[in-house]
């Protein structure tokens, strides 16, 4: 008689429930990853505005351009509040994203313990069936011997 878990089914959506939280985790950490580049990208521009800005504030100044570079700062800096922002946003949404994994992978592991106990119990029983019928043969063995 082969073993048979009849939680199986429920263990395999637990499984199936695992794997998206990973899913989900890794999407909530490439969106990270992409406005840390973003935010890497802006930070070089406004040390790039800062340094031209520096250099020109030593030769003649020209108002518009003076005005366009300042324009074109602040806008910079905006878009890195609002990047900040974002990554605030979606840092709150990884973590519970890890806390919805870590839960997924508890009730897996829950299962899977209890998966191993009951085929241990099987295990168990199907040896002394086994043991039992050897002994069974033994001792008609004996009385036919006799």
């Amino acid at each position: 008689m082969a073993f048979s878990f009849r939680l199986a089914t429920l263990l395999k959506l637990r499984e199936a429930a695992r794997d998206e939280r990973r899913r989900q985790l890794a999407q909530a950490q490439e969106a990270i990853a992409k406005l840390d580049g973003e935010q890497a990208q802006i930070a070089d521009e406004l040390a790039s505005l800062q340094d031209g800005q520096r250099r020109a504030a030593s030769g003649t100044v020209r108002i518009d351009r003076l005005i366009a570079s300042q324009r074109y700062e602040a806008s910079l800096r905006i878009s890195a509040q609002t990047l900040s922002e974002q990554k605030r946003l979606i840092m709150t949404e990884l973590e519970k994203r890890q806390q919805a994994l870590i839960e997924a992978d508890r009730s897996v592991k829950t299962l899977e313990k209890m998966r191993e106990k009951q085929f241990d119990r099987w295990q168990e029983l199907e040896l002394r069936a086994e043991a039992k019928q050897m002994d069974e043969v033994a001792s008609r063995r004996f009385a036919w011997e006799m």
